[in-house]
């Protein structure tokens, strides 16, 4: 957040919780610079902000500025569009409506039925919503409003603002831990949905250690079923005998193949490397696997707060990606008998070294 949204918030709080009387005089720029140790340009920017808001009101010829009115609550509603039933976008609305209470706004949750979708979007036109985040449900024709859009994978293919973690990134640096510990006999395992970005990054990795039969490594996943994980998973053993690891796009992908596994009594834990992402809670966290934090929670946040500047300046580009995170690394066996193995080269340029625990 920039100094100025910081001064901003402070000052709308001192605003609304009376600090000032109605038609008193503000504080001048000069005297708030002082106040807070910054330039009058970052001053300038917040005063401005609150004068938009109707808070403030500018004197003329030099007349100073006066407190206008206290805002009432809500300052302003947005609306997100999408899911929020899953662990992953739970945490990224509780990122949007943490943001979003910290400037006195409130965010209208929606998730309407593909039939009623047009109905919907077409009566939050007519609203007094200001702006709209939306997660899952392809482009959106908002109009005159703003669209931040959180689906990483087609991310600045499809989408002209974005806010999304950096999938290639995750996939990239997870192939490369793997290897690290001496794996190479991968398979790769995915769902139908969109995961292209993970998967390459998964595959470039694998192409710079110099793996063979790349693209017959992968597989897809149709339905959320234990015959569709059977058979996916006796067709990986067929494929490639005696795989050491199977990193998947999903930690709810890998979970599906460790219940399988599990019920069928065949062991694995130590003996097979299972790397999912999204560090999903109940499955990250009480199996042993390796996963990708996607940071939802920053997502949500960062998602508002770049709304909020796209509401001001609406030809402003937003195309923010959040850097992941790698965990349960620990969990990643390395190959009796075969020491760690140091991968050589640069990290490929969509990668982003990323903290890894």
């Amino acid at each position: 957040m920039e100094k100025s949204e910081k001064i901003t918030i402070l000052l709308r709080q001192e605003i609304n919780g009376r600090k000032y009387e109605t038609g008193s005089r503000f504080p001048s720029e000069t005297e708030l610079a002082d106040r807070f140790g910054v330039n009058q340009k970052t001053i300038n920017k917040a005063v401005s902000q609150l004068v938009a808001e109707g808070l403030l009101q500018r004197g003329v010829r030099g007349s100073g500025t006066h407190v206008k009115a206290c805002s009432s609550f809500p300052r302003m509603r947005i609306a997100y569009i999408g899911k929020f039933y899953h662990p992953y976008y739970a945490n990224i609305l509780n990122g949007i409506q943490l943001a979003a209470l910290e400037q006195d706004c409130v965010v209208d949750v929606l998730y309407p039925l593909a039939e009623q979708f047009s109905s919907f979007v077409s009566k939050i036109r007519n609203s007094d919503i200001k702006g709209i985040i939306s997660s899952a449900y392809g482009t959106i024709d908002g109009g005159s409003l703003p669209v931040i859009y959180l689906d990483e994978e087609s991310a600045g293919d499809y989408y002209k603002d974005f806010v999304a973690c950096n999938s290639y990134q995750g996939g990239y640096e997870m192939m490369r831990a793997l290897i690290s510990k001496g794996h190479r006999n991968i398979v790769l395992l995915t769902y139908i949905t969109d995961t292209r970005q993970r998967v390459a990054g998964f595959q470039d990795a694998m192409r710079e250690a110099g793996i063979d039969r790349i693209s017959d490594r992968l597989y897809t996943s149709i339905q959320c079923s234990d015959y569709d994980t059977e058979t996916l998973f006796k067709k990986m053993n067929a494929d490639f005998p005696g795989f050491t690891a199977i990193a998947s796009t999903g930690d709810d992908c890998i979970f599906r193949v460790i219940s399988f596994l599990e019920k069928k009594n065949i062991p694995w834990r130590g003996k097979i490397a299972m790397t999912g992402f999204g560090n999903i809670s109940g499955i990250s966290n009480l199996l042993p696997i390796a996963t990708v934090d996607q940071h939802p929670f920053h997502i949500g946040k960062k998602a508002f707060s770049e709304l909020m500047r796209k509401i001001e300046n609406p030809d402003r580009a937003v195309r923010e990606r959040i850097d992941v995170e790698l965990l349960g690394l620990e969990n990643i066996p390395v190959l009796a008998g075969r020491p760690p193995h140091t991968v050589k080269g640069r990290l490929h340029p969509k990668a982003i070294v990323s903290k890894v625990i």
